[in-house]
């Protein structure tokens, strides 16, 4: 027998503990970058995509009751899937004159779209056209969910708490920027307002301020001669015993630490679009650190105005660093305060990834097997959940 086919017939026959072979669910990912290794790789350093470890739960519970998330690139050969999903529409599967995805026509069975990334980064993400070949779209973009065709996730964070050893004020430097050095022709891209206030702190170079990013991809690092305070790719700055108590990837748990060690992040989205609500305002909150926040429009509606800086409420910059430097400790820890009671409540839960793999799981209509994937602490977060969920979007119920 061929040796490669021998090892893919070898990967087709998983079975779980019954010896009952697992039902396939295609998955097909972001980007080329992922296989069935690195997808569920919970200890990778790479700090893309912050939702491995959920996905790896995701696998497991799904094994259970007899499935298997298997991740498949090409779209010419699911036949053997059970159900199909696929993670943005893959820029291969598009680029050829739209054709490629054609593919998926051919297929009666049930076909998902996870709509991941903003439109300012994937354009052709949100062409109806392309979503035409798929029974259901799930999408953080409040305004296009109707109930039927689209309907609403939030992006799951695999942390919700406040680490335990957060700064004192005194102990902490002033400001903070983490992002990579892109651009886009978009209407609502913000690449250039994060430009404009690093070039703002250019301006002041005895302000306390760094700014980190790009990691090993020297296309989105900064120019040090053109930038003195940037300070390259986030530091190594996490110990064994951090990764033991913090399940996220390494890369991610790098970015946590460096937010630690300042009072303030500038925190702006890629985008300003509705419903656009990223790891970059938790990650800030889980340092205990207040974000400057500039992105999504209805951010008020879905975090309490009372955990963040709205950059909208000011006229520039300058204003803006005046404000912040005016702050004494008694105002910052009402902001600190704040983020903990939403960390706490039951709104917060939302983003939870409990309530990711519900709105997974039924997705893929699978919630027959509600009660057996999800224990009951886990179901008590999920109907906490849902009741938000109904409050802010009732048509995505």
């Amino acid at each position: 027998m061929n040796i490669k086919l021998g090892i893919s017939l070898c990967i087709l026959v998983i079975t779980n503990i019954t010896g009952k072979t697992l039902e396939k669910i295609s998955l097909i990912p972001f980007t080329q970058k992922y296989d069935a290794a690195t997808f569920f790789d919970t200890k990778d350093e790479s700090p893309f995509f912050v939702c491995r470890p959920i996905f790896d739960q995701v696998q497991k519970k799904l094994n259970t009751i007899g499935y298997n998330l298997s991740i498949d690139h090409d779209i010419h050969v699911l036949d053997d899937s059970t159900i199909i999903c696929s993670f943005d529409i893959h820029h291969t599967h598009y680029k050829i004159n739209g054709k490629n995805i054609e593919a998926l026509s051919r297929y009666p069975q049930k076909k998902i779209l996870f709509l991941w990334e903003a439109e300012v980064v994937l354009h052709w993400n949100f062409s109806r056209a392309l979503h035409s070949y798929f029974d259901k779209v799930y999408t953080w973009k409040d305004e296009i969910i109707d109930g039927a065709k689209y309907h609403k996730f939030y992006w799951p964070q695999p942390l919700l708490h406040m680490i335990d050893d957060v700064k004192h004020f005194d102990d902490k430097n002033f400001c903070v920027l983490i992002a990579g050095c892109k651009k886009s022709s978009h209407p609502q891209e913000l690449y250039t307002e994060r430009k404009k206030i690093i070039e703002f702190f250019n301006s002041h170079p005895d302000a306390d301020f760094h700014f980190f990013g790009g990691g090993s991809n020297t296309q989105w690092q900064w120019d040090t001669t053109q930038y003195p305070h940037y300070k390259g790719p986030v530091p190594e700055l996490f110990t064994a015993q951090d990764i033991y108590s913090y399940p996220i990837t390494p890369g991610h748990l790098n970015k946590l630490m460096c937010l630690k060690e300042y009072k303030f992040c500038i925190c702006y989205e890629n985008s300003t679009e509705n419903g656009w609500i990223t790891e970059k305002i938790f990650d800030c909150f889980i340092s205990g650190c207040v974000p400057v926040y500039l992105g999504a429009s209805n951010i008020s509606d879905l975090i309490p105005k009372e955990c963040f800086i709205d950059r909208r409420n000011f006229k520039n910059d300058q204003e803006l660093y005046s404000f912040l430097k005016s702050l004494s400790q008694q105002e910052y820890q009402e902001y600190i305060t704040a983020i903990k009671n939403y960390l706490a409540s039951d709104q917060v839960l939302l983003f939870s990834k409990e309530y990711f793999l519900y709105t997974y799981i039924k997705a893929l209509e699978l919630h027959n097997y509600y009660p057996l994937l999800f224990n009951q602490e886990e179901q008590s977060i999920i109907l906490k959940a849902k009741k938000w969920d109904r409050y802010i979007f009732p048509e995505s119920q």
